[in-house]
């Protein structure tokens, strides 16, 4: 099993550098790294260097000031996956998308086996839009039928603009090709086939790419929408593999700690997030241990 990360990265450079190194280290799995232009520099490209020991890792060309909500997201990711298809040396069976706060919660040999018994072309959170219970107000419609400016403006200029749009009675047309827009968690792991559908998807209809630019989180939206109205759609799991806790708060989503260590090594998924070294050290030194104690048994 070879399995590319893909991995968007902001802060926190040496928890990053731990975290390849967990994800690779005895296998053939390899990580590409998406470094936002707000810390991408030469320096830190050199401290990751110097604390990985692995050497499983690129840090991808294309750099993107990455703003939450908008659709420099989606241009990130895309870059990833471009230049993990492109790798030369390895032909990957998954690619799994995850930020630079996330570990694995799982060794892995066990997400080796994991995904080989369950053959699935993805594991996607994804539901139908509108959805009511998993998106408050009107459902997730408000991402979708305004123009958001959100890479360009930011959200709360963004919004003003978008109260303007419903006062006017304006709203958008919607691309033809898609008959079902589909909504879930930014996070996913896809198989090779269905990675390489998406770019060619991406690269043959435009109108949907441009459509996808003026939605409001449109990471929440592009994947989901193409794959589940794909070929692809009856061959997956709804199910994301992570292990993300959106209702304990302070954060949303909750900053993991000491005190959450045996809820997460008990937990089903593969992956969780997320973590913070400066918020608190131990989780992850434990977690890792673990993770280790399991891999050499």
């Amino acid at each position: 099993m070879r399995i590319a990360y893909l991995i968007l990265a902001h802060r926190n450079i040496s928890q990053l550098s731990t975290l390849i190194d967990l994800l690779t280290i005895d296998t053939d799995n390899f990580c590409f790294i998406h470094l936002d232009a707000k810390i991408s520099s030469n320096r830190v490209k050199d401290l990751v260097a110097n604390k990985v020991t692995s050497g499983k890792y690129k840090i991808i060309r294309h750099t993107i000031d990455v703003k939450w909500g908008g659709f420099s997201m989606i241009e990130a990711s895309l870059h990833l996956i471009k230049g993990a298809l492109k790798h030369k040396k390895i032909d990957f069976d998954y690619f799994a998308l995850l930020s630079g706060m996330d570990l694995p919660i799982k060794d892995n040999n066990y997400i080796d086996k994991y995904l080989i018994s369950n053959s699935g072309e993805y594991y996607l959170e994804n539901f139908k839009i509108p959805n009511y219970d998993q998106w408050s107000g009107d459902g997730g419609k408000n991402r979708l039928e305004h123009y958001w400016f959100v890479d360009e403006l930011g959200i709360k200029e963004s919004t003003r603009l978008v109260r303007c749009q419903k006062e006017m009675g304006l709203k958008r047309e919607m691309p033809a090709y898609v008959r079902q827009f589909y909504g879930g968690s930014q996070w996913w792991t896809i198989s090779r086939r269905c990675a390489e559908f998406v770019i060619d998807f991406v690269n043959n209809n435009m109108e949907v790419y441009e459509f996808f630019k003026r939605c409001l989180i449109p990471d929440e939206l592009f994947f989901h929408t193409i794959i589940m109205n794909s070929r692809f759609a009856s061959r997956g799991y709804n199910n994301n593999l992570r292990c993300i806790d959106w209702a304990s708060g302070p954060e949303f989503p909750k900053v993991f700690d000491i005190s959450d260590f045996d809820f997460l090594i008990t937990h089903a998924a593969l992956y969780a997030r997320k973590f913070d070294i400066l918020h608190d050290a131990d989780i992850m030194a434990k977690i890792i241990n673990h993770i280790k104690n399991r891999s050499s048994e």
